[in-house]
């Protein structure tokens, strides 16, 4: 009975403080961890931002400037509309994928880890005149799992690994994603 009621009052007491937790704010999770303090560190690094300067000839990576001014009444500032890291075909590498652009078109390329470089992956069915106005388009991860598509015709795909979102404004167009050995495309929203 005595250890009955100790273990009553453990449960109690660990209640109380979730409950005191709660009502002061503080939020406790175990298992997350906290975004880094730069982000754009994490999903701009030096060698990716070469690797393109490089190897992607002509192009570079969208800036916020590079951005529509009606896209920021959609997003908030602190979001990175141009640039997204996981890891897209499963070898446990970070992979990235960035808007780009040149003189006067906008384009998607994704970067496959290899370890000590990169491949990169330019998409042919997004190449799009650059508007006066700005950047419309952004990019956004897409975790694994069913997704299901109703427009231009309803489809479905399983994605195995992270994808890619293209959306432009507040609307997916376009999912690249990973499967049997390359990139592949499913249209619609």
């Amino acid at each position: 009975m005595k250890s009955t009621c100790l273990l009553f009052i453990s449960l109690l007491s660990g209640i109380a403080a979730c409950q005191s937790n709660a009502s002061s704010g503080l939020t406790v999770q175990t298992g997350v961890t906290e975004e880094p303090a730069n982000k754009r560190q994490v999903i701009l690094p030096e060698a990716a931002n070469s690797y393109v300067q490089k190897h992607v000839t002509g192009w570079e990576i969208a800036t916020d400037a590079d951005y529509a001014h009606l896209w920021w009444s959609f997003y908030d500032r602190d979001e990175i509309p141009f640039a997204v890291s996981a890891d897209f075909n499963d070898d446990k590498l970070a992979d990235y994928a960035y808007v780009i652009k040149k003189a006067d078109s906008v384009g998607l390329v994704i970067l496959t880890g290899t370890g000590n470089t990169f491949r990169h992956w330019l998409a042919p069915d997004f190449k799009i005149d650059l508007k006066k106005s700005g950047i419309e388009h952004g990019i956004s991860v897409v975790p694994p799992g069913q997704v299901d598509v109703l427009r231009p015709e309803m489809k479905s795909v399983v994605l195995k690994s992270n994808g890619i979102a293209l959306k432009e404004f507040e609307m997916r167009t376009k999912l690249y994603y990973w499967e049997d050995g390359r990139f592949k495309v499913l249209l619609g929203q």
